[in-house]
């Protein structure tokens, strides 16, 4: 709802442009560890940034990671540090553990009230603080959902 409001009262005062479609109800996005949406899709650090599925995903077993906005990957660990499982309710509600050059690794997840809420960190800078999240079931992440979010 904030979002929205932001949208057009900005739209209103000539700071967005009027013809750019907002995509309210994405099925997975970045959010706070609670998983509610942070105001605009801004966080204050990369550690205040999780990923959370709305229920919309198939059930199955995905992978996330972090790019910048033009679609280069900046996530720091490997690919199976970064899988997670979807319910068949569309949540996620398993973060696996991986490996990375032989060392265990997971991310850190929080319950929130749509499922898990996952960690995005470890993950690169990108030029003026503009990010995506992507979410695919596999790791060539070819046919990946995505969604943008920022870094003050």
């Amino acid at each position: 709802m904030c979002r929205l409001l932001a949208t057009t009262l900005g739209a209103l005062i000539g700071c967005t442009d009027v013809s750019t479609t907002v995509d309210n109800d994405p099925p997975v996005h970045a959010s706070r560890a609670d998983g509610h949406r942070a105001m605009l899709d801004a966080f204050g650090a990369k550690d205040d940034a999780y990923v959370v599925s709305e229920g919309q995903l198939a059930a199955g077993d995905y992978y996330y990671r972090v790019t910048d906005a033009a679609g280069t990957p900046l996530s720091a660990d490997a690919a199976a540090c970064r899988r997670v499982h979807v319910g068949n309710d569309g949540v996620i509600n398993l973060v696996y553990t991986g490996a990375d050059q032989g060392v265990a690794c997971q991310h850190p997840c929080r319950f929130a009230a749509s499922g898990l809420t996952v960690k995005l960190a470890p993950f690169a800078d990108a030029a003026a603080g503009e990010y995506r999240v992507e979410v695919a079931q596999d790791v060539d992440f070819a046919d990946a959902i995505a969604d943008a979010f920022f870094i003050k």
